[in-house]
């Protein structure tokens, strides 16, 4: 995903509904040696080099409320936040409107305050080359639009906007950069409601989830495991037609146990090169060796008695073994811990290529795979409460809908109970909307029944959320892969 850019936002939050007047604020953020990039009402924002320590942020409380009482205005209460600067484009089809015009459509918004506008070239001159507040971060350079309104609203809380806006190609392009998802949201929706032909190609919800992103999970990790030859072989062969189950039974054994008895491998000896991924070790089954006060020579082969050393015993005298066939250990923690995500992966990179090339409508924009999410949480994340096997950007070319579908990986279908109480206790009603809908996927099922579909809840009664929640499971690929297809085409309705 991409690079974010953070910014500091110090908020003022007066007990009075007052404001300082912002030479006399910039006079006491010089004193308090705050370097500022841009101050709007009550908002200052910083570059995130700046480090506001507890003490700074008490010496400008102290100083705020020095002038606050000298002038008998009353106090202030100040919140330090980091916040991730989010960038969404659209464009204003028809009516086709100037620069002008689409000033007077954005003061008609509710609660709008256009505090300047102006073009492009002045503003950035005034606030990103203003050398007594430069940094290398720009506020506003890219933005990248002829013309620039800043933008706040009278009541809501929702900080600011700058809005980038030009006439580009007979359409009207806009850009809206903001700090909070909340801002944006109520833009678009207003701006929706204003314009008869508005279009973006940005999601919403998917830039929201993200920015709710802790770690991309072991995928960094795992590289040079997965992309080891002998892994990818592996994974090929798991992928073939398994008419007789023998595959099925290599797995079972593998993920169970971590080897196959004798009776298992004389099971699969015809899988075509199956002996690559086995060897053959001897398992001890039983050791009539003592509990206590035994010496063991091993060069020797010998096990001596209660520190007896005149009549030794041969160790292999007193084992019962039995001969296994397992992976190299580094295999045998690829099929553990990584194989299943890895096969599911490859299943939805076909699935996608197959929705793609049909026409009904539905297309496979992204698959994004092992992201880890604070979605419990208000908001900068703190650790993750979710961690997604694989996301699906999914898009209804007709409708110009998009839809955000979160896919679990599961080894057993019995598990569903299991990812149904996971979504609804992980991810909190607040983002429970970013999803369309949830898709767990299991390679052992119940006997190759249809996909099994079930709803998750969030909320009460009167304000309830409800989502899609579908099983799909199967050891054979390409009933897996028409059982996923379905499920995605039922939450995209």
């Amino acid at each position: 995903m991409d690079r974010k850019t953070q910014w500091l936002q110090i908020k003022l939050s007066f007990l009075e509904d007052i404001e300082i007047p912002l030479n006399e604020l910039k006079k006491i953020l010089n004193k308090v040696e705050i370097s500022y990039k841009y101050i709007i009402k009550n908002i200052i924002i910083l570059d995130s080099t700046n480090n506001i320590s507890e003490q700074t942020k008490q010496k400008l409380t102290e100083e705020i409320n020095k002038y606050l009482s000298d002038t008998d205005e009353g106090l202030v209460e100040l919140e330090v936040e980091q916040v991730n600067e989010i960038l969404f484009d659209l464009e204003i089809k028809s009516p086709i409107i100037d620069e002008d015009e689409f000033i007077s459509y954005l003061a008609r918004i509710l609660d709008s305050e256009i505090e300047e506008y102006d073009n492009e070239i002045n503003l950035i001159k005034k606030v990103d080359y203003n050398e007594e507040n430069y940094s290398k971060t720009p506020l506003l350079h890219n933005i990248r639009c002829e013309n620039i309104a800043i933008f706040t609203l009278k009541t809501l809380d929702l900080g600011i906007a700058f809005i980038g806006y030009m006439k580009f190609r007979k359409t009207l392009k806009v850009t809206i950069k903001v700090f909070n998802f909340d801002l944006l949201k109520y833009l678009t929706e207003e701006m929706s409601s204003l314009f008869d032909e508005i279009e973006w190609e940005d999601n919403i919800n998917w830039k929201l989830l993200f920015e709710r992103e802790v770690s991309q999970g072991y995928r960094e990790h795992k590289k040079h495991i997965c992309q080891n030859n002998l892994m990818k072989s592996f994974l090929t062969m798991s992928k073939a037609n398994d008419g007789d189950g023998k595959i099925r039974l290599l797995l079972k054994c593998l993920l169970d146990k971590g080897y196959l008895n004798e009776e298992n491998y004389a099971e699969i000896t015809s899988l075509n090169g199956i002996t690559r991924f086995l060897q053959k070790y001897n398992r001890i089954l039983k050791n009539n060796l003592g509990e206590h006060n035994l010496w063991i020579d091993t060069n020797l082969g010998v096990v001596f008695k209660e520190r007896d050393k005149s009549d030794p015993e041969r160790i292999q005298e007193l084992s019962t073994v039995e001969s296994i066939y397992a992976p190299p250990e580094h295999l045998l923690h690829y099929v553990r811990a990584y194989w299943h995500q890895e096969y599911v992966e490859s299943i939805f990179k076909s699935v996608k290529e197959k929705i793609n090339s049909t026409e009904n409508g539905i297309e496979i924009i992204e698959i994004v795979t092992d992201y880890q999410f604070d979605l419990i949480r208000t908001g900068k994340p703190i650790k993750s409460s979710r961690d997604i096997d694989l996301l699906l950007r999914v898009k209804d070319v007709q409708k110009k809908s998009e839809y955000i579908i979160a896919v679990e990986a599961k080894r057993n279908a019995a598990e569903f109970s299991t990812v149904r109480k996971d979504i609804t206790e992980k991810i909190s009603t607040k983002y429970a909307n970013i999803f369309s809908g949830f898709i767990a996927v299991a390679y052992f099922d119940k006997g190759e029944q249809d996909i099994e579909e079930s709803v998750v809840q969030w909320g009460e009664e009167e304000d309830l959320i409800e989502k899609l929640c579908i099983l799909c499971s199967s050891t054979e690929i390409d009933l897996l892969e028409t059982k996923i297809i379905s499920a995605i085409n039922r939450i995209c309705i």
